[in-house]
């Protein structure tokens, strides 16, 4: 009975063993899809701002920006209106990202993904692509009850169509 009883546990171990040393192998695959996937949506913000800013050189009318779907392209500095708890911010705050701040961009333009950061400077700095450019982005996001970001503009439904106004420096979203 002593002999039955130490094989079961030892049996027992075994299974429990197996069972951490699988779920460490699916949790390290979940994490390599998951940064595979994040490196190639960089890529295509990366990409699709450097078609917006070529599209600027070229003095063209209308820019279709195609990804990445569900990101956020602004333009920097930015407006943050409202109230938040959270943040401490109140009222009209203009913030920029450490990403255009450190090389000592006054103002730029960035497309970058806003998943668990409520700072869309943190946000740029954690995942985004960003450009030296005056033009200002028009178009706000509510990302709250009692906060909207300006300067603003979600990739939802692509294409974006966006109109340049080179007179006022202004991209916007085409309303058509």
């Amino acid at each position: 009975m002593n002999k039955r009883g130490f094989l079961l546990g030892e049996e027992t171990l075994k299974i429990v063993l197996a069972v951490i040393s699988i779920t460490f192998l699916i949790y390290l695959l979940v994490s390599l899809y998951f940064a595979h996937v994040r490196d190639k949506e960089l890529e295509l913000a990366k990409a699709s701002l450097n078609h917006l800013i070529e599209e600027i050189n070229a003095n063209a009318e209308e820019v279709e920006i195609y990804n990445p779907k569900g990101w956020y392209i602004s333009s920097f500095p930015m407006k943050i209106i409202g109230f938040s708890e959270e943040n401490k911010i109140e009222g009209t705050n203009l913030i920029i990202p450490k990403t255009c701040s450190n090389i000592g961009w006054e103002s730029c333009i960035c497309i970058y993904s806003w998943k668990g950061v409520r700072n869309p400077s943190l946000a740029v700095d954690n995942l985004g692509a960003c450009k030296e450019n005056e033009f200002e982005i028009r178009g706000s996001v509510s990302i709250s009850n009692t906060q909207r970001i300006e300067n603003t503009i979600k990739i939802q439904n692509p294409p974006l169509t966006l109109t340049i106004n080179y007179e006022n420096k202004i991209i916007q979203e085409n309303e058509s």
